[in-house]
């Protein structure tokens, strides 16, 4: 502070914030006033009016002073009206260009969002490196830099930008969910699952990256984490009927099949046409050798499933599993009819065919699927099985080493 100014801290001042004394503080030191003296009150503090003026406003804005007595520093009234309002509005419009320009950052990522939900991914990454110039270590830009990168199939360029989007802002929700995402195609489900966690333990409501969790517990037979992550779901959404549905699955994995049956129920209570409750009910009715019941509930779901491929390939699917074949058939067969070019339908349906025991038509079907999808490993260790069982050797021996 430059000497022979003479600059009290009255207790007043000591109530704004640091930031806001220190600037004001410097703006009086740095505008060179003289002697003065200030207007006096009833109890002899001292006031300038200018500057009771302006804190006043700026408290009603900001509410962190109150307007009285701020700086007993004594300045000339006509100093002041040159010097310090120009200063101090200096400061607010700085404060007030800094705001407009995280909007216009804001705005400009939202753009390329959008750009990017429209497939335009030469514009959004256009928009994106210029983003990143003048902000390299925007989280929220790297993260949506990183998801390009994934969709192009540059898996290892995608991680690291959206690590170190996860670095910068470890809390940024979007960029987990996208590491898990990414993990997935990269199949490596453990770190799929630490960064779901990582999202739960940030946002505990959010459903999707809690059921994504707990279905790849489940998958991976991590059973009881899968329940207790359900469980704690269950507690605050009763009536999910996916995750009631889920949890019916896991209690059933794990043997428990009153459990399993009290959500499926629930399920279907909450949603009458849930074909997932219906099918989970079959399955504990066909635990309990009850054929009759097991066939109803098959015969309910593929009531609800109509013409969706989806649930006509869930129904067939969880009727090979039963051990009705010809139904299986029926509904795998009516999956593909409506829908030829999914793989996983084609390879239901070649099993279904393995298991008549139709070789040649089980062989069709998983040479159409690699023709879909030349790298399906299931079909290739399926199509290696039927050629081997053929005596079709040498063509087996091609497709079973790789896998």
């Amino acid at each position: 502070m430059r000497k022979g100014l003479p600059f009290r801290r009255t207790p007043e001042l000591l109530k704004a914030t640091p930031v806001l004394r220190r600037s004001l503080a410097r703006i009086i030191i740095r505008s060179g006033f003289g002697k003065a003296e200030p207007f006096r009150t009833s109890d002899g503090k001292a006031i300038y009016p200018c500057l009771l003026g302006v804190m006043k406003t700026f408290s009603s804005q900001h509410k962190v002073i109150e307007p009285a007595a701020v700086l007993s520093t004594r300045i000339p009234l006509r100093l002041w009206q040159i010097r310090i309002i120009p200063a101090f509005l200096a400061l607010l419009l700085t404060v007030s260009f800094v705001a407009a320009q995280t909007n216009n950052l804001q705005a400009r990522l939202e753009n390329v969002a959008t750009l990017i939900r429209d497939h335009r991914i030469a514009e959004a990454e256009q928009q994106l490196n210029g983003i990143l110039k003048t902000a390299p270590n925007d989280a929220a830009a790297l993260n949506l830099l990183g998801t390009i990168r994934a969709q192009q199939g540059r898996l290892n360029e995608a991680e690291t930008l959206l690590t170190r989007a996860a670095k910068i802002d470890p809390t940024f929700v979007p960029v987990h969910m996208n590491l898990a995402f990414l993990y997935v195609l990269k199949n490596v489900p453990e770190k799929t699952i630490s960064e779901l966690k990582e999202v739960v333990n940030l946002e505990p409501g959010n459903i999707e990256a809690n059921y994504k969790l707990a279905r790849l517990l489940l998958s991976r037979g991590q059973t009881d984490e899968s329940i207790a992550v359900i469980e704690k779901v269950k507690a605050s959404t009763p009536q999910s009927v996916v995750f009631l549905t889920l949890l019916g699955d896991a209690y059933f994995k794990k043997g428990n099949t009153e459990k399993a049956e009290e959500n499926y129920l629930l399920a279907r209570a909450a949603q009458n046409s849930n074909a997932d409750a219906i099918l989970g009910l079959a399955k504990v009715s066909q635990t309990r050798a009850d054929a009759k019941t097991t066939s109803a509930y098959i015969s309910q779901a593929r009531e609800v499933a109509g013409n969706s491929p989806d649930l006509l390939y869930k129904v067939g699917v969880a009727a090979l599993g039963l051990g009705i074949l010809d139904e299986a058939l029926s509904d795998l067969e009516q999956a593909v009819k409506l829908k030829p070019d999914e793989p996983a339908y084609l390879i239901a349906l070649g099993a279904a065919r393995l298991k008549k025991p139709d070789l040649f038509a089980g062989e069709q079907a998983f040479q159409r699927a690699l023709e879909l999808q030349p790298d399906n490993a299931q079909a290739q260790l399926y199509l290696g099985y039927v050629l081997y069982k053929q005596k079709k050797f040498s063509e087996a021996k091609g497709y079973l080493e790789k896998t």
